[in-house]
């Protein structure tokens, strides 16, 4: 019988036992839900992650799907592996409970700041710096050894930063791999943009998927035409208030509008950040300073600082990137985009949109605004696990390898064997 349609691909595999890791705002485990076709059968969390409240309350309120909730007694970077137990000291619950059993799927979300664009800590000055080395990788490394050591499905696939994938994650990547070999598994990183899944988003991301068994599947590349970001926001109602209040009172926009006129869209796009545009534009800051209070004055003091010494800056300055696309959005980004035709900032709902998530979904608390950006957008999530569900049904080209690589980021697809590490598993965990 067929279970259900997504994408033009029909599936004969059957209901999918999945699980939902450390979902944060939930875009990921949403899209495998349209992937899948059905929900999760519980979610896991590390204690303290307390991001995937938003998801759980999506599913329990809006979509009456209450889901059983396992909590790690360890904080995110901890590599604990216990279950809380409660007041008296009893297990709440077990590894061995039925929602863990049997899985065909785990889709985690492991925190991605150790090797995240917008994390810019010094590596070499704290432990919580961007690099293979940083703390916040103990968070992908925990959930790979619990997934495939403890839970055991056919199929762990996690989504991180492009980064991982590139030299800055070589040693988290080969840590991955090891891991995974040693628990019987092989593995398939991909990286991905968004701007391929039909979002005009220009988001560049990895996917790390292991498969249990000796050789890894090759996953295809099916790009969808892209609409723009007006086509996107099309049916959204009147946005009563801007994300972060930004609006054309700000003295960049003003600074912007007297040099340009009604067409200072046209050229701030070249630039992109008001302040670059500035910069680029006039050669001095200075003349922009009388659009500031004292505060603002500082900051571009320290614009044309950096810009004598050769170096770039964040302002803080509001962003805008023309009408058909967009690049990653994230926390501090989303803060900064500028509408394209109405004289505001995005709105909370609209950053919601351009992620794929469903209208239905609360926005997060103004001051957690950030969750938004915290996963893949819904519809790449759907695209991949959708490959996922390929290969349980046996659709997959299988690559006679156990650890590959594909880059499916430009027009083209690039497949080559993964470096095998040699560092072993007690290395890996200290």
């Amino acid at each position: 019988t067929i279970l259900y349609q997504f994408g033009g691909y029909m599936s004969y595999f059957g209901t999918v036992r999945w699980a939902a890791f450390q979902p944060l705002i939930g875009g990921c485990d949403i899209g495998a839900q349209q992937s899948f076709g059905c929900p999760p059968t519980c979610v896991i969390d590390y204690d303290g992650v307390a991001n995937s409240d938003l998801y759980l309350n999506y599913m329990s309120n809006v979509k009456k799907t209450p889901l059983k909730h396992f909590v790690i007694d360890g904080g995110a970077y901890s590599l604990a592996k216990d279950l809380k137990k409660d007041e008296e000291g009893n297990p709440i619950y077990s590894w061995s409970d039925p929602e863990l059993q049997n899985l065909d799927v785990v889709v985690g979300v492991p925190i991605c700041a150790g090797l995240s664009s917008a994390n810019t800590q010094n590596s070499a000055s704290s432990k919580m710096g961007r690099g293979s080395d940083a703390m916040q990788n103990n968070n992908m490394l925990g959930m790979l050894d619990i997934t495939l050591n403890t839970i055991k499905p056919k199929v762990y696939i996690f989504e991180n930063a492009y980064k991982l994938a590139t030299p800055l994650g070589a040693g988290i990547k080969e840590k991955l791999i090891k891991l995974a070999n040693e628990a019987g598994y092989a593995t398939n990183i991909v990286k991905v943009n968004t701007i391929n899944h039909g979002l005009p988003q220009n988001r560049t991301r990895t996917f790390f998927v292991a498969y249990r068994g000796d050789v890894a599947p090759l996953m295809t590349y099916e790009p969808t035409p892209c609409p723009t970001i007006m086509d996107v926001l099309e049916g959204l109602p009147p946005q009563q208030s801007a994300f972060q209040e930004r609006n054309s009172d700000d003295g960049w926009i003003q600074y912007l509008k007297d040099k340009w006129g009604p067409n200072y869209r046209e050229e701030w796009a070249k630039h992109a950040s008001a302040a670059d545009f500035v910069a680029d534009e006039c050669g001095d800051m200075e003349m922009a300073k009388k659009y500031f209070d004292e505060k603002g004055q500082k900051i571009i003091d320290y614009c044309i600082g950096k810009k004598a010494q050769g170096k770039g800056w964040m302002s803080g300055a509001p962003l805008y990137y023309g009408p058909s696309k967009l690049p990653s959005l994230y926390g501090r980004s989303m803060g900064r985009c500028w509408h394209p035709t109405e004289e505001r900032g995005y709105s909370l709902r609209e950053c919601m949109r351009l992620m794929a998530m469903p209208d239905d979904f609360e926005c997060p608390p103004k001051g957690k605004a950030g969750m938004i950006g915290q996963n893949v957008p819904v519809c790449t999530a759907a695209y991949y696990t959708n490959q996922v569900l390929k290969y349980l049904d046996g659709e997959l080209k299988m690559s006679e390898q156990k650890n590959v690589e594909q880059d499916f980021c430009s027009t083209g697809a690039i497949r080559k064997e993964a470096k095998i590490p040699k560092t072993g598993f007690a290395a890996i965990m200290k």
